[in-house]
């Protein structure tokens, strides 16, 4: 009987049963009619174009995205005759494929996405903007955001088709969506691929993993940080970051605040400094920003627990990364953290209205080179109505923070990416073996990069490895899937 592993990943989300939601802006290569594409701006005639119903080089029928000018600028949707409602559909899922040098008009595509996106973590393949404002179509500017990197896994992938999940953060004003901005390659500035489309079967919002049963949904936190606040710049980093954002600028609805209450908080962009991803392939253009803690504690207080939340114990879950850097630009020092873990403890911890105890979440854990999510389930005080964590400074050193998810225990097996092998997508265990149908080679990596089991053919023998969480790589002709997995 096959046993299948659970994902976690950037797109985690929490357990509950319900009935399916799907909110689809394309969906089997057409355009849905309530998504309606607007100018760029009233007085530009000429915009970006996604095309229903094209073919794309293997013969799927998709929508073909259309660069009218070498000026790379966005599609903006109109979707208030449905507004999207990011309470029931919260997960982005997108399936595409970028052509390879034998489909391309000029090869600009792969040539530039090779040249700055696997050197340079800063260019984002797909950008996401979102807002509950009517025309609301400036993508820097709006309530709710996230990017995917996404070329390289197409560029290893030579032409399948891909598919990514990721969680969207939005602020809890804009929940419900009326306008919807997406942008291809408008940051890839070292070459003109006006001519070059890219292909997308499906591009739409799910609350589940779309691997997963209807009646396996999940249910969404109930708060939710990722520490890009509204109106910060997507490259803005360290002293350029430090601002007081307002409450309703934030995706949590809760301002993080240092200890003291004397400094503001410090937000490193990780796309500075994760070029293109460390050891955890968690890329830095999808991590987007995290909260530095250094010499003081960084407190987020008073976290509304929903009053229909009947749950004895809350999951909280983050991502998590030792600070590498002696100086801003020491690359070598980075380098050295992610081939080697660092034996450094971190202190994060948790209280309640009714208990202002702080509980110690992660006391056994360390921290890593490399970012790693954490997750544990506490106990619910009776009564309490609103929690606080505080995320304990550190003396001789620095983490980040990245990424809190608060809800109901336990986590979908939400997959970050695959490309279109035809079984080898679908990873499980069997017996003492990890099997991934249809590979012609399957490797297991620890979450630091290091490989601790391979093996020709489409499975390889896990009987040695203790439980924990594991990165499974499956190859093929047609390309390579990636997913981390927990053995249990």
């Amino acid at each position: 009987m096959k046993k299948r592993f659970l994902l976690a990943l950037a797109a985690l989300s929490f357990c509950g049963f319900a009935s399916a939601e799907e909110y689809w802006i394309i969906k089997d290569g057409q355009l849905d009619e309530n998504a309606v594409q607007k100018p760029y701006t009233p007085k530009d005639a000429v915009f970006d174009t996604i095309i229903g119903g094209a073919t794309a080089p293997d013969g799927t029928i998709s929508a073909k995205y259309v660069h009218n000018t070498a000026a790379y600028k966005d599609v903006r949707f109109d979707l208030s005759g449905k507004p999207l409602d990011l309470t029931k559909t919260w997960i982005l899922h997108i399936e595409y494929c970028v052509p390879t040098a034998a489909d391309s008009v000029t090869y600009n595509t792969y040539a530039g996405y090779k040249e700055v996106s696997l050197l340079d973590g800063t260019k984002a393949a797909f950008r996401f903007g979102f807002d509950s404002v009517i025309d609301s179509m400036n993508v820097d500017a709006m309530h709710g955001y996230c990017a995917i990197q996404g070329a390289v896994d197409a560029i290893e992938a030579k032409g399948a088709w891909m598919t990514k999940e990721v969680y969207v953060f939005s602020t809890p004003g804009s929940q419900l969506i009326n306008s919807f901005v997406m942008s291809y390659a408008r940051e890839v500035i070292l070459n003109d691929i006006s001519n070059e489309p890219i292909y997308i079967k499906n591009l739409g919002f799910v609350d589940r993993d779309m691997n997963l049963a209807a009646d396996e949904k999940t249910s969404k936190p109930f708060y939710a940080e990722d520490f890009s606040p509204m109106g910060i710049s997507v490259t803005g980093d360290g002293s350029a970051a430090e601002q007081n954002y307002p409450q309703e600028a934030w995706h949590g609805g809760v301002v993080p605040a240092n200890g003291d209450k004397t400094k503001k908080l410090n937000l490193l962009c990780t796309r500075v400094w994760d070029k293109p991803y460390d050891a955890s392939k968690i890329y830095a253009t999808e991590n987007n920003h995290a909260a530095k803690v250094v010499s003081k504690d960084v407190v987020l207080e008073n976290i509304a627990i929903p009053a229909g939340y009947t749950d004895d114990k809350i999951q909280i879950s983050m991502l998590i990364k030792y600070c590498a850097l002696g100086t801003a630009t020491d690359d070598a020092a980075w380098l050295a953290a992610e081939e080697t873990p660092v034996d450094k403890g971190f202190n994060v911890s948790v209280s309640f209205d009714t208990d202002a105890t702080l509980t110690p979440l992660y006391a056994d854990s360390v921290l890593q080179g490399s970012w790693r999510w954490e997750t544990v389930s506490v106990n619910r005080p009776a009564g309490a109505t609103s929690l606080s964590l505080t995320l304990g400074k550190k003396v001789n050193f620095s983490y980040y923070v990245n990424q809190i998810l608060v809800g109901a225990p336990g986590f979908s097996d939400v997959d970050e990416s695959s490309s279109s092998l035809e079984d080898a997508a679908v990873i499980y265990f069997d017996g003492e073996s990890i099997v991934a149908e249809g590979a012609t080679k399957v490797e297991v990596l620890s979450l630091n990069g290091v490989v601790l089991a391979s093996a020709n053919g489409s499975s390889v023998n896990a009987s040695g490895l203790a439980d924990g969480a594991y990165i499974v790589r499956a190859f093929s002709a047609n390309g390579v899937t990636a997913k981390t997995i927990i053995k249990k």
